[in-house]
């Protein structure tokens, strides 16, 4: 694929396994998306991110409550003292930082 400008010099590619031209093209799509878009890219970003992690969590604590899994994801996100304050009582769960 031809390039369409060149690349500046003091460009710094994003990833190690794109192509420049790819990169390119991606950026100007990006540019061109509404702000609408952008939020809905970014909430779906989100919501991998968060399956991902919860995921994660499971494969750990195979015996946790779906409530527990969320209490931890809510530590990881918001730190345990903020999650046992907003609760008003200590979780029932060893810190174990997963």
């Amino acid at each position: 694929m031809a390039d369409s400008a060149p690349i500046p010099k003091r460009h710094r590619p994003q990833a190690d396994d794109t192509e420049a031209w790819a990169e390119r093209m991606q950026f100007e799509h990006w540019g061109r998306m509404t702000s609408r878009e952008t939020c809905a890219l970014l909430r779906a970003l989100c919501e991998s991110a968060h399956e991902l992690v919860r995921a994660g969590m499971a494969a750990r604590h195979p015996d946790a409550s779906d409530e527990e899994l969320e209490l931890r994801l809510a530590c990881v996100r918001l730190g345990r003292a903020t999650v046992e304050q907003v609760l008003g009582r200590p979780l029932p769960f060893a810190d174990d930082g997963a």
